[in-house]
């Protein structure tokens, strides 16, 4: 006759079954911890109305904190203004894609733009981010012309955007925009066609710089 299997013993350590009803998923139980907090505030109106008022004064004091936060740092930095940004590289004779932001006039350059001229291209190559100025922008025709540096001294005071005449000893005649300008250079972008002459007469010394129209 065989013998009845000895009874399984659990094995030391073994943790036992935690009983399914003693299991309670956390959202029942915070839901459960809401409904009695609800049950609460209904049967005593002042300590609801405390529980209001002590939300509201913390969000206003979050909010006041932020805004302070925000007048110092404006403060740290002084006066801003909205200048022309550089979205993304972009090579000469093409027509940047620009955004719109407010930096610190301090970190600024005097001739940064505010707003991009309708048919402006890239007087040169440009990088993302780069704050425009009056010698980054220039007209389509301009990009396609040789820029020449001449000397700004004996020459009429000439302002970015008008237009330079360009004379050499020898008879040659060259009109161009000025682009860029200092105390001694004036930047004049040329046609490709008299570029070289002009050259040879800035480094000769025979070059004569007037104004169109003036």
């Amino acid at each position: 006759m065989p013998q009845p299997a000895p009874p399984v013993r659990p094995r030391s350590g073994t943790r036992r079954a935690t009983p399914a009803r003693a299991v309670r998923p956390i959202s029942l139980r915070l839901s459960r911890r809401a409904a009695r907090l609800r049950l609460l505030l209904a049967r005593r109106p002042r300590l609801y109305w405390t529980t209001a008022i002590a939300c509201a004064g913390l969000v206003g004091v979050v909010t006041a904190n932020s805004t302070a936060r925000l007048e110092a740092t404006r403060n740290a930095w002084g006066e801003t203004r909205t200048v022309v940004v550089v979205r993304s590289d972009t090579p000469t004779g093409s027509r940047p894609d620009v955004d719109l932001r407010a930096l610190p006039v301090a970190l600024l350059p005097d001739t940064a733009l505010d707003v991009l001229p309708p048919e402006g291209v890239a007087a040169h190559g440009l990088s993302r981010g780069q704050v425009l100025t009056v010698n980054d922008i220039v007209a389509p025709a301009v990009a396609d012309g040789i820029r020449l540096a001449v000397p700004a001294r004996g020459a009429p005071v000439l302002a970015v955007g008008q237009t330079a005449l360009l004379l050499t000893v020898d008879g040659a005649r060259c009109e161009g925009p000025v682009i860029a300008r200092d105390e001694e250079w004036l930047d004049v972008a040329v046609p490709e066609r008299c570029a070289t002459a002009v050259a040879l007469a800035v480094l000769a010394g025979d070059l004569v710089v007037a104004a169109v129209g003036a």
